[in-house]
């Protein structure tokens, strides 16, 4: 007895060609698109936020070196030696230091002035004169300030050839508190670029000497 023997064919299979169709190329391609758009949006806002406080440093760094010149020499001053102009906006004061930065005392232990300086906004822009006190060195220990010395207003002295310690100047004020014998400043400056920005510094010193 012979067996028949069955054969079973398998059926063929259809392969997928390899590789991505339109299909799949066109969304890989939107989503790509999508990824680099929020890639650039976030590269964009970041360099946006640390330009600008960048610039905010910037006007904070002007202000905070031209306010230790300006409370320095407010401190180590003597109030009567202090005037200011009618509007507020210059002062004018008694240093001890001399060309060299030295300062200079008596056998008996007081200060021997050296010159004048003057802070008085011009423009937009703080300046920093100094005028010499035209007397012997013997005669400079008893402090006065300029305009009874010279019998002259303070702003007569404002020529516009000081040294410049802060620009984009939007307002510079000094006052002498009623009654006291402090003096209190206020300095405000704008710095212009695309989102300008202003900032504004004030306080109160008491001269000590």
């Amino acid at each position: 007895m012979t067996k028949d023997r069955v054969l079973i064919s398998k059926p063929i299979s259809s392969r997928r060609p390899v590789g991505f169709g339109l299909v799949e190329l066109m969304i890989s391609s939107s989503l790509l698109m999508l990824l680099m758009a929020l890639v650039f949006m976030l590269y964009f806002n970041s360099h946006r936020a640390w330009k600008k406080s960048s610039e905010h440093q910037q006007v904070m760094g002007e202000m905070q070196v031209a306010l230790a010149f300006f409370a320095e020499d407010l401190q180590a001053t003597s109030f009567d030696s202090v005037s200011l102009t009618p509007d507020k906006k210059a002062i004018g004061l008694l240093t001890m230091k001399d060309g060299n930065g030295d300062r200079h005392y008596g056998v008996d232990g007081r200060p021997i002035w050296d010159h004048w300086v003057l802070y008085y906004a011009e423009g937009q822009s703080l300046l920093r004169l100094d005028v010499p006190w035209p007397v012997p060195q013997s005669n400079r220990q008893t402090p006065v300030n300029i305009t009874a010395f010279s019998s002259q207003p303070l702003s007569s002295f404002l020529t516009g050839d000081g040294r410049i310690l802060s620009r984009n100047l939007q307002n510079f004020e000094v006052e002498v508190p009623p009654g006291s014998r402090l003096v209190h400043y206020k300095l405000t400056v704008e710095k212009q670029g695309k989102t300008n920005q202003t900032l504004t510094l004030e306080g109160t010193v008491q001269p000590r000497n």
